[in-house]
């Protein structure tokens, strides 16, 4: 039920410029993904903060901190506006952290 709602609202402001709707339409669909992947017919008011949690530990395990952090924001735009408009009571991603840049891997060796 979520999964149906959500994918109804794929479609972007114009203003928007290319590169941020097909960013936004792969959170989405990843989410999606997700909730499909745990129960197909969950209704969004039934992702709670147990369920968002898990999704995000999911995402940084296989993206880098900044992307991380840009999935985290957009998670917490849409549940907003799902709060908005009634579709949730709370924002389940709304307690969760973004993560800060870890050192850089890279060294700078001195030569001689």
């Amino acid at each position: 039920m979520c999964c149906l709602m959500l994918s109804k609202h794929t479609d972007a402001p114009s203003d928007l410029e290319s590169n941020s709707v097909r960013s936004y339409k792969s959170f989405l669909a990843r989410l999606i993904e997700y909730i499909q992947g745990k129960n197909e017919k969950m209704y969004c008011g039934s992702f709670d903060r147990r369920l968002a949690s898990d999704f995000m530990l999911e995402i940084i395990q296989s993206v880098g901190n900044s992307t991380y952090n840009n999935y985290l924001m957009f998670y917490k735009q849409l549940f907003e506006w799902l709060k908005e408009y009634a579709y949730v009571k709370d924002n389940p991603f709304e307690t969760i952290h973004k993560v800060y840049k870890k050192e850089s891997r890279h060294t700078n060796t001195l030569t001689n």
